[in-house]
């Protein structure tokens, strides 16, 4: 979580997976009303709709209700469709993939 938190992009998790929300940063950036979910673990946020539920650890979700995680489904689904997918979310020790500079396709 600490590298998604410290680069000058803005990046949300949803789901394990890292989105550049770097075009919505009127929302997402600084003083926006999501700007506490950048560089962060926002799945529990967004399944409860609370934007203070954000984690800067791992979290492994199993406490969400099943409505919860079917709405962190739906702003997951939100984000697939409006901006690239930079990477997934992984527990600290686990290993990383090499994804050879594959890039997200966002429908034109």
């Amino acid at each position: 979580m600490e590298i998604i938190s410290k680069c000058f992009a803005y990046f949300v998790s949803a789901n394990l997976e890292i989105y550049d929300v770097s075009r919505g940063r009127m929302f997402y950036g600084p003083g926006g009303p999501y700007g506490a979910m950048a560089g962060r673990d926002a799945t529990r946020a967004l399944g409860t709709m609370d934007v203070k539920d954000v984690r800067d650890e791992w979290d492994d979700h199993e406490t969400l209700t099943s409505d919860q995680k079917e709405t962190a489904n739906e702003w997951e689904a939100s984000f697939k469709y409006k901006y690239p997918t930079v990477g997934k979310l992984i527990r600290e020790g686990d290993a990383r993939t090499d994804y050879g500079g594959a890039v997200s396709a966002i429908p034109a």
